[in-house]
């Protein structure tokens, strides 16, 4: 069964930039691509910025698994390039929230718990 997680996190900047970034690591976007392949990475543009938008929930988000070590790489990259990024991870255990925001960021991401009522 394992930990699950629930992952959103972002990497963005101005078209042009965006553009260049995902030339220069091409190799790393193909095996994001080839890893998440289920709609869940996803490339969305705004007015402003150009998004490359990772997001899912019931994760296993070990740093020992391929797809995590790759997007955490390119977030790494993309922090040494002085694109904004966004990371927020909730785990199962009610007090395991991460928040990881880099750069200039706008805060388009944040966690938020709600309570639902199924009956």
């Amino acid at each position: 069964m394992g930990y699950r997680s629930q992952i959103a996190s972002i990497i963005y900047d101005k078209k042009e930039v965006m553009d260049k970034f995902k030339a220069d690591h091409a190799d790393i976007i193909k095996i994001l691509d080839d890893e998440f392949n289920d709609g869940s990475l996803k490339y969305i543009s705004s007015q402003d910025y150009d998004f490359i938008y990772l997001n899912g929930s019931d994760w296993k988000w070990y740093q020992t698994f391929k797809e995590v070590k790759a997007w955490e790489e390119l977030m790494d990259l993309a922090e040494k390039e002085n694109l904004a990024v966004e990371l927020v991870r909730i785990g199962d255990d009610y007090d395991d929230v991460e928040v990881d925001y880099r750069n200039d960021y706008q805060y388009y991401l944040e966690p938020i718990r709600t309570i639902e009522a199924s009956f």
